[in-house]
């Protein structure tokens, strides 16, 4: 596991962003839940914040999610990933 150290800065959780657009193979994309409408939990740590959407799939769909964050003032961007287990 990578684990990177980041100095304290104000926080603005992407979700609460406005989204250009967002796709997701399955059902659409998710606020602050994961893609089942559940908790997002990574490593089992529970996250109230975040994103859900469905992963790549073999048909050449995909997920995604813009947000355009350009000209507001952002240095930094950071996330953490993970994969939902069935």
């Amino acid at each position: 596991m990578l684990v990177l150290s980041i100095p304290a800065y104000d926080q603005v959780n992407v979700s609460d962003l406005p989204w250009i657009r967002s796709t997701s193979y399955i059902d659409t994309a998710h606020r602050d839940k994961n893609v089942a409408g559940d908790t997002i939990s990574i490593e089992g740590v529970k996250y109230s914040k975040g994103i859900g959407v469905g992963a790549f799939c073999d048909n050449n769909t995909y997920s995604d999610v813009v947000i355009d964050i350009s000209g507001k003032g952002y240095d930094l961007f950071a996330a953490y990933g993970g994969l939902r287990r069935y």
